[in-house]
């Protein structure tokens, strides 16, 4: 893990010629402010570690001495004590990670100025005019079909009421239409312009039938961590809502009571 930040903090550094932040940072003040940045995540590192061999001390007393209210109290004071030094882990980081998000904001600004499917970026008008120009031949396309079609139906009816041809003539006639028909759709096929369907909902019903259609295709079929995962707001929201007295009446949710740590 601390190898690819720091790769990420070298890549930064290597291309601090190129930039500068939306602060007006000076690129020359990324190098040394990096190099501060890497030795706090050291000694952030040096504190994470400790804590966490004397959490997994405070484990194995547990494991074999049991806890009372006595040990109880320590571990409070020891979660406490984990909480306070995260905050102030964040806090000292907060500068540095900060700058690196601006960087990266920077680098992803550069990304999207050139990406044709951004409405700001100069190139999403291309783009745009590329979509009115196979619009344009679809409908063109679409319409010819139709042609084609309609003319085949008047043939087959005109061969119909030829009542001084016998069937076999008229089998041929019919087969020489259906072979227009053939040809010309074949033609339209290889100059086709390829389309996909993109789903549009039309109204606030629409969004839970897509929802629908996702859980009864996808979602269903996860395990239980990812759905926690993917539902963690709902989750957060009921909640919220329990504390309020206002609880789901419904069969597949129940409500765990349990201590507040």
């Amino acid at each position: 893990m601390l190898y690819n930040i720091y790769n990420t903090i070298d890549l930064l550094i290597q291309k601090q010629s190129i930039m500068k932040t939306q602060n007006n940072l000076p690129a020359a003040d990324l190098a040394p402010q990096m190099e501060n940045c890497m030795q706090l995540l050291q000694r952030n590192a040096h504190t994470t570690e400790a804590l966490l061999r004397q959490s997994n001390e405070l484990i194995c007393k547990i494991k074999e001495t049991g806890i009372d209210d006595s040990s109880f109290i320590d571990l409070e004071a020891f979660l406490k004590q984990c909480e306070q030094t995260r905050k102030t882990l964040h806090a000292n980081r907060l500068p540095y990670t900060q700058l690196i998000t601006q960087v990266q904001k920077e680098f992803v600004a550069l990304e999207n100025r050139i990406t044709a499917g951004r409405a700001d970026s100069p190139l999403s008008e291309l783009r745009l005019q590329m979509v009115h120009f196979l619009n344009d031949k679809l409908t063109a396309q679409r319409a010819q079909q139709e042609k084609l079609k309609k003319n085949h139906r008047a043939s087959m009816q005109r061969i119909a009421k030829r009542e001084k041809l016998d069937d076999v003539a008229k089998k041929r006639l019919a087969q020489q239409a259906d072979m227009r028909l053939y040809n010309g759709m074949f033609e339209l096929q290889n100059q086709e312009v390829k389309t996909c369907l993109v789903p549009v909902a039309t109204s606030a019903d629409g969004y839970a039938e897509l929802f629908k259609f996702w859980w009864q295709s996808q979602c269903s079929l996860l395990p239980e961590k990812d759905l926690a995962r993917i539902f963690h707001p709902m989750l957060m929201h009921a909640k919220k809502m329990a504390a309020k007295g206002v609880l789901i009446q419904a069969d597949g949710v129940c409500y765990r009571e349990l201590p507040l740590v």
